[in-house]
């Protein structure tokens, strides 16, 4: 590293550690309707490895209650490697972060899209949660480097808010309630150099088991390695190496599917499943060609919306119907080719292409990487769900294959048919880009 690097560098970590002090001091205690405190922050402000960048996220409970929250994927109590940061370049507030969508500068997302459907597991007896005593704390990390993609955000200042949104497990019912959380975003300094990791996610950024979950602690405790502030001086330029330990150990890493890897050279079915799992592929499948023939013919007669539409996808917009026609043609035919090919199964057929072993997670139906079509990774709950209707092996392959960037490029706003009635009605144009909302249109036509 040369001088003026050296300078360079040095001076970002003071203006990080004076930024991240004033980020602290400037949270405000939450009320009764806040009851979370959610504060990001890295190993090291400054990271020059991007293979190792983690993000950690302690979550408090601040409340005088015991909280239960559903481990959901899309929230940060979860490690899946989700899109549950608001990553920005060169801004720094605090502010509540539901909406994912970014007024500044922001990586390119290579991370997963999930199935997971609450009202399938709030009922298991190994419900997926994480409860919190008052004033104890849990913390989990994101292997944020291998997910999200800076080389076309550049080197910088990035402040990741993680999102705010849980969910609070009340019983009698056993329903899933939301919660909001007051965050305070983690400040990191990426210096120029490689910003794009081609490294394999680890097994526990993918639903495998993850090393002490709950870590847990009293919130009276002192958080450790919040910000570079709390250090009496900054460290020499030369020892600020992203690759220190973090304040909790970090779960071995796992050889699984690679985010940045394109699948498309061994598209058309896998060599992961068994016989028994290809067939049940194959029933959901035809029944998935089905839903997507069904839904298109729908769409092609009411070409200006129908009730069934609107209760879906809200009131009526040309382009919304546009895109969802042209999204359930190509499930269609992507189906369709895959279950007329000889060789289905073999690893060489059209369609496409699923992995049944790298997913472990007995919470979640499926995932698929949204560049990487068309493949598709099935989890656990693919395997007991019923072969057909809301929540199905079928309507999985739909939810799923929406996610894939060549389809339409969902998102995972909300899971389940009543959130997805109710986002249809007070937010039309996100409905139509929610993946469930497709899948429950499909087998409801």
């Amino acid at each position: 590293m040369n001088r003026l690097s050296c300078w360079s560098t040095c001076l970002a970590f003071l203006i990080l550690a004076s930024r991240s002090s004033s980020a602290l001091l400037s949270s405000k205690e939450c009320t009764d309707d806040c009851p979370l405190l959610v504060h990001a922050y890295a190993s090291s402000p400054i990271y020059t490895d991007i293979d190792s960048f983690t993000i950690t996220t302690s979550i408090t409970n601040l409340s005088p209650h015991t909280i239960k929250l559903l481990d959901d994927p899309r929230t940060v109590i979860s490690s899946w490697a989700t899109q549950s940061f608001k990553i920005t370049k060169g801004t720094h507030r605090t502010y509540h972060s539901s909406s994912l969508s970014s007024p500044g500068i922001s990586p390119l997302f290579r991370g997963v899209a999930v199935r997971f459907l609450p009202s399938s597991v709030l009922h298991s007896v190994n419900c997926p949660t994480v409860i919190l005593a008052p004033r104890e704390t849990v913390e989990v990390v994101h292997e944020v480097g291998k997910y999200y993609d800076f080389s076309q955000s550049g080197p910088g200042e990035y402040t990741f808010a993680p999102s705010d949104r849980f969910f609070k497990v009340v019983a009698p019912g056993f329903t899933a309630e939301p919660l909001r959380a007051k965050v305070i975003p983690a400040l990191v300094f990426l210096p120029a150099g490689e910003l794009r990791s081609y490294k394999p996610l680890s097994a526990w950024s993918l639903g495998g088991p993850r090393l002490s979950l709950p870590f847990l602690r009293d919130a009276s405790t002192p958080f450790t390695k919040l910000d570079a502030s709390e250090s009496d001086a900054a460290p020499p330029p030369n020892q600020l190496d992203s690759r220190a330990a973090p304040s909790r150990p970090i779960p071995p890493s796992y050889a699984t599917s690679s985010p940045n890897v394109n699948a498309n050279a061994n598209a058309g079915s896998s060599t992961t499943c068994s016989p028994s799992q290809l067939m049940q592929i194959k029933s959901a499948m035809r029944a998935g060609a089905d839903l997507a023939r069904k839904s298109a013919d729908h769409l092609k007669v009411h070409r200006k919306g129908s009730d069934l539409q609107t209760t879906w996808y809200g009131s009526f917009s040309s382009d919304a119907h546009k895109n969802t026609l042209t999204a359930f043609n190509t499930l269609r035919d992507l189906f369709s080719v895959a279950l007329s090919s000889s060789n289905f199964g073999g690893g060489k057929g059209p369609g496409p292409e699923f992995d049944c072993t790298t997913c472990t997670s007995p919470h979640t139906y499926a995932y698929v990487y949204p560049s990487q079509f068309p493949k598709i990774f099935i989890c656990g709950l693919f395997w007991d769900s019923p072969a057909t209707g809301p929540g199905s092996r079928a309507d999985t392959l739909i939810h799923e294959g929406t996610h894939f960037d060549e389809v339409l490029g969902t998102r995972d706003t909300v899971y389940g048919e009543e959130r997805c009635i109710d986002l249809a009605r007070t937010d039309p144009g996100e409905a139509v880009w929610n993946a469930d909302n497709h899948a429950f249109f499909s087998v409801n036509v």
